[in-house]
């Protein structure tokens, strides 16, 4: 199939540090998905500075960058997000160390919208391939190498899907061979799997209009399984395409943005702004298959665009724009801390990072105890919409403008 947009080249191959090399070897941790290796905004990192300079960490390299709230992936040297210029939405790669340019991938025209234009979607980095998904709705798989279609699907006009009012945002998962999508399509057609390698359709499954939140994989009652959370639903589908349980979680607009979060084997916390709330459920055995139970239910966290984290018990996270710790078996608020606006936050090396909605950079103790600030810096002075991400020791900013990346190892 061929996506109808003119014909400027949908593969600029632009040849600056590494021109089409393969990428290099990875150094470090890595950032292959939507909120890390596991979806949970959790890095696996330690040792890096617990105190920085008065202006904040030290800047590595900053570019600027199109408009959109893309979230970046790291992986093997090379740094991947999504932006608009000109009228459309680009895939583009850099190289994580300078922020030089490699490739980009012209994919779409550009989503519009008055709150703000571009890609939502992460891309998804799996092996040598890449998958992205446009704020209108059109699935990409490139070759990360040098940005190479492989294949490409059109959400709406193959399978009926509704184009959200802020725009497709969910990030696509890679499950074993298969990628999965939240399309909100016709019946039946909510979630779409494709094979990975060559984007033959597997399965369809489920009936709802689509979210904005990303799946979260996990293996609950003997069941591996991937929770979404659609326009009024939480729902888990197998990796076959079977429905194993459903749970009612309406909100206005069909805005359910935020990703579930794992607290224990068989209990996952789903939060929404709106005046909803988060809920605890329990995924048990039932006589006809699976089931679900709420543990609690409390409008304590209500999370909008940011996803909590959890640490020992208890979760961080956003309660609109009050940064709170929450008990996460009984929904207990512990404590709040508010003049961050609607930030975003990363849990690394037992400490919050967390980026205030105007750009101010905090390192916080992740204790229930109380909010300890470790150290901050204002290091932007625009909206920060977008989650940070944590790779080799480097951490990476995005606006609608820019792309910095700061020293958080203090090797410069």
């Amino acid at each position: 199939m061929e996506v109808k947009i003119p014909r400027a080249a949908r593969i600029l191959a632009l040849s600056f540090l590494f021109g089409a090399a393969a990428a290099p070897p990875s150094t470090g941790a890595e950032w292959p998905q939507w909120r890390g290796l596991h979806r949970d905004g959790v890095s696996p990192e330690t040792g890096l500075l617990t105190s920085w300079p008065e202006a904040g960490p030290p800047v590595l390299w900053r570019r600027p960058a199109g408009t959109g709230f893309s979230a970046v992936t790291v992986v093997g040297g090379r740094l991947f997000t999504l932006w608009a210029e000109e009228g459309y939405e680009f895939i583009v790669c850099l190289d994580a160390a300078t922020g030089q340019e490699i490739w980009r991938f012209q994919a779409d025209s550009s989503f519009v919208n008055e709150r703000g234009g571009g890609p939502r979607s992460a891309p998804t980095v799996d092996g040598d391939r890449l998958y992205a998904l446009t704020g209108n709705g059109r699935l990409f798989a490139l070759a990360t190498e040098d940005g190479r279609r492989l294949w490409e699907h059109d959400l709406v006009e193959e399978f009926g899907a509704r184009l959200p009012i802020w725009g497709f945002s969910s990030s696509p998962p890679v499950e074993g061979e298969l990628l999965l999508v939240e399309a909100g399509g016709d019946p039946g057609k909510s979630i779409v799997a494709f094979h990975k390698e060559d984007g033959r359709l597997a399965w369809t499954a489920f009936t709802d209009a689509p979210g904005y939140s990303s799946p979260l994989a996990l293996t609950a009652a003997g069941h591996r399984q991937m929770v979404f959370v659609t326009g009024q639903n939480i729902v888990s589908v197998s990796p076959e395409g079977e429905v194993l349980w459903s749970h009612p979680w309406p909100v206005i607009n069909n805005i359910n943005i935020a990703t579930p979060v794992l607290v224990a084997e068989d209990k996952i916390f789903v939060s929404t702004s709106y005046d909803v709330g988060g809920v605890l459920l329990q995924i048990a055995e039932a006589s006809d298959g699976l089931a679900v139970r709420e543990i609690w239910r409390s409008k304590v966290m209500k999370n909008h665009f940011q996803s909590s984290v959890l640490h020992e018990g208890h979760l961080y996270g956003f309660d609109n724009a009050t940064l709170k710790s929450v008990d996460a078996n009984t929904g207990q608020e512990r404590w709040r801390h508010r003049g961050l606006g609607k930030g975003q936050l990363l849990l690394v090396d037992g400490r919050l990072l967390i980026l205030g909605e105007r750009g101010r950079l905090v390192l916080a103790a992740a204790t229930p105890e109380s909010y300890r600030e470790l150290d901050s810096a204002a290091v932007l002075n625009e909206r920060c919409w977008t989650p940070p991400t944590l790779s080799d020791g480097r951490l990476y900013l995005r606006t609608e403008r820019q792309i910095l990346s700061l020293d958080l190892k203090g090797d410069t």
